[in-house]
C-alpha cells in the first residue's frame, strides 16, 4: 500500500499565500471544484480505528470528470498526516458509492470545495476554499523532508497551522472540521442563520468558482452546488 505524506493549515490570506508559491517557482496546475463523501459503518469503525474511505469527485474546465474511491489507514506520525493509503479510479461516484454501501458502509460527511493546484519541486500544494470553513492549504511531497522543505519555502499559513492534522479531516483540517461536523448535523440550531446567510454564500461561491462553472456536477447538474456537510455521529472528529 501507498504511504501519503502531508501537512496542512488554515490560511489567513490566500491571495499572499498564491503569491508566495509563484515567487518560489511554482507552477500553477489549474483549478477543480470537488465534491466528497466520507463513510463508515454504523458503528463507526473506521473512525474508532483513526481510518477512512472516501469518494471524490473533482470536475474541471480542461478534462473529463474524475472519480476516486480513496482508503487512509491509522496515521504512523503526530507532527503531520503519514499514513497508509490507497486510491482506486471509479466509473461514477453512484457506482463507487453502490459498491461501499453493499460492503456495509453509509456517508457520514460530504462537502464540496474549490481547489487550486500547484508543483513546488517534489511538492504538490493545494489552496482550498470551503464556503462556510474559510481557506485552507495543504502541502503533499513523497517524505517529510520534502514536506518541510517546501514549507519552510512559503512560510507561515497563517496564525492558525494545524499540526498533528492526520488526526481528523485531511481535508479540512482540524478547526475547519470542528465546525464543520456537528451532531445531527447541527441544522436545528443553524437553519435559521444559514437560511439568512444562504443568499450571500451563493453569490461567493458562484463568483469564487466562475471559471468552473457550466460543468456538470456529480448530480448531474450543470452549476456548482453549495457544499453540504453532515454527520450521523456525534463524537465524529473529522473525514481524512
Amino acid at each position: 500500500m501507498n504511504t501519503e505524506t502531508e501537512i496542512k493549515f488554515r490560511l489567513d490570506d490566500p491571495r499572499q499565500m498564491r503569491r508566495r508559491i509563484l515567487q518560489a517557482g511554482g507552477q500553477a496546475l489549474g483549478a477543480a471544484l470537488e465534491d466528497n463523501v466520507y463513510f463508515d459503518t454504523p458503528a463507526g469503525r473506521l473512525r474508532q480505528a483513526d481510518s477512512g474511505l472516501r469518494i471524490r469527485t473533482v470536475a474541471a474546465p480542461d478534462r473529463r470528470e474524475e472519480t476516486t474511491l480513496t482508503y487512509k489507514g491509522p496515521r504512523l506520525a503526530k507532527e503531520m498526516s503519514i499514513r497508509p493509503e490507497e486510491n482506486l479510479h471509479a466509473r461514477s461516484a453512484e457506482s463507487a458509492q453502490a459498491l461501499v454501501e453493499a460492503l456495509g458502509f453509509r456517508p457520514i460527511v460530504r462537502f464540496q470545495k474549490r481547489r487550486e493546484s500547484f508543483q513546488l519541486g517534489p511538492a504538490k500544494i493545494e489552496l482550498d476554499e470551503l464556503p462556510r470553513l474559510g481557506f485552507f492549504m495543504e502541502i503533499e511531497a513523497p517524505d517529510e523532508a520534502a514536506v518541510q522543505q517546501a514549507r519552510r519555502l512559503l512560510g507561515p499559513a497563517g496564525k492558525a497551522d494545524l499540526p498533528g492534522n492526520g488526526d481528523g479531516t485531511a481535508g479540512l483540517g482540524k478547526a475547519a472540521g470542528q465546525s464543520a461536523v456537528l451532531g445531527e448535523c447541527g441544522v436545528r440550531e443553524r437553519i435559521s442563520r444559514e437560511l439568512r446567510e444562504q443568499r450571500q454564500q451563493e453569490e461567493d461561491w458562484q463568483e469564487a468558482t466562475a471559471g468552473c462553472r457550466g460543468l456538470r456536477s456529480p448530480a448531474g447538474t450543470t452549476q456548482p452546488r453549495m457544499p453540504r456537510v453532515c454527520c450521523n455521529h456525534n463524537s465524529m472528529k473529522e473525514p481524512l
